[in-house]
Parts: C-alpha cells; sequence; structure tokens
C-alpha cells in the first residue's frame, strides 16, 4: 500500500507572495510500513521593487525511517526575481519563473534515537517554474542549509519534475524528491529519492 498527499498554494498581490507547501507519504508492504514522512513550508515575500524582496520562512519535516523526529529551520534575507511573466514575447517562454534566495537562519533537528543537534545556518534556494506548452509545465525548487559553525554539517532538499494538465483543471505530476543529509544520523545513508507519480487538481 503506498500513499502520498501533495499540496502547494501561491498567493500574490502587488507586494506580497505566500507560498505553502506541503507532502506527506505513506507506504507498507507484506514486512510492514516502510516509508513515513511528512514535509511542509510557508513563506512570505514582501517585494520592495519589482524584483527585489525580502522573505521570512520556516520548514517543519519527518521522518520515521530516518529517525528523524523533527527537523525545523526559520529563515529571511533577500530574494531576487531574476524572471518574471511577461518578460519573454515567446508562447513558449511567457509564463516561465526564476528567482534565488539567500538568507540567514537557525536550523534544529530532533532525532529518536541519535543525539539532537542545532546550529546557526546559511540558506540558498532557487524556484524555477516553465511552462513550455499550455499543457506542459516544468518545474525545480531546491533549498541548501549549510551550518555557519561547522562547514560539514549541511542539508539539501529539492523536487523536479513535469506537470501535465489533462483536462481542464485536472493535472498530473511525475516528480522526483531529492534529500541529502551530509550528517545523519549514525547508521542512516546520506541521499534519499523518492519518486511521485500523482494526480490532482488545480484550483487556479
Amino acid at each position: 500500500k503506498n500513499a502520498s498527499l501533495v499540496g502547494e498554494l501561491i498567493a500574490r498581490s502587488e507586494r506580497l507572495r505566500l507560498t505553502m507547501l506541503g507532502r506527506w507519504i505513506y507506504g507498507e508492504d507484506r514486512s510492514g510500513v516502510n516509508a513515513r514522512n511528512a514535509f511542509g513550508m510557508i513563506k512570505l515575500d514582501f517585494f520592495l521593487t519589482n524584483r527585489f524582496y525580502a522573505y521570512s520562512s520556516a520548514i517543519f519535516e519527518q521522518d520515521t525511517f530516518q529517525d528523524l523526529q523533527l527537523r525545523t529551520s526559520i529563515n529571511a534575507g533577500p530574494g531576487y526575481q531574476f524572471i518574471d511573466k511577461g518578460d519573454f514575447t515567446s508562447p513558449y517562454f511567457r509564463d516561465m519563473l526564476l528567482s534565488g534566495e539567500i538568507g540567514l537562519g537557525f536550523f534544529n533537528e530532533d532525532f529518536k534515537i541519535a543525539q539532537d543537534r542545532s546550529f546557526v545556518t546559511g540558506r540558498w534556494a532557487i524556484d524555477f517554474l516553465w511552462p513550455v506548452l499550455p499543457t506542459v509545465t516544468l518545474f525545480h525548487q531546491h533549498q541548501g542549509f549549510p551550518s555557519l559553525e561547522d562547514s560539514s554539517d549541511y542539508y539539501i532538499t529539492s523536487q523536479q519534475g513535469v506537470r501535465l494538465h489533462i483536462w481542464e483543471n485536472f493535472i498530473s505530476s511525475l516528480q522526483v524528491n531529492w534529500r541529502y543529509d551530509n550528517t545523519p544520523s549514525p547508521g542512516f545513508k546520506k541521499s534519499d529519492y523518492l519518486y511521485l507519480l500523482t494526480l490532482g487538481y488545480a484550483f487556479e
């Protein structure tokens, strides 16, 4: 048995942009439960100009099979909208979006077995969305959290894939999520991949 629930909300006004992302994954086979994890992010951008903005964000993550009870990071910093809708006249590039962010914050990991840890962190992020055709959209999002106290301690999370508009507002996505923790709980892998094929509905 496998189940996944993925949701994304983006609301934009002239000065503010709210982004919320949530993901829940569960899986089991004859040997028992083999996947149970969740991820959530909330971010608020305040545009100081048409391109330059200041943001504050928070992520929350849990993974039973990575000894992770709760990973939390709260960050703030500047961001820049490198490409916005309407920058290109070509119908293939007209709705393309690309933004980048850097910042500082606090990173905390609560483990079930290993010793908990927390540190001051930097943050970088890239968000890329490319509606190539009315029915095909490519996307890539990733965030990196390097410790400012120990250069060997850093965490990266990303998701990328293709979204297809099937009929009216019904969509399907094929995506790959990748996470890398350079200092995982002892006995656990640094790198983790998750492959998702989803069917959803866009309310826009």
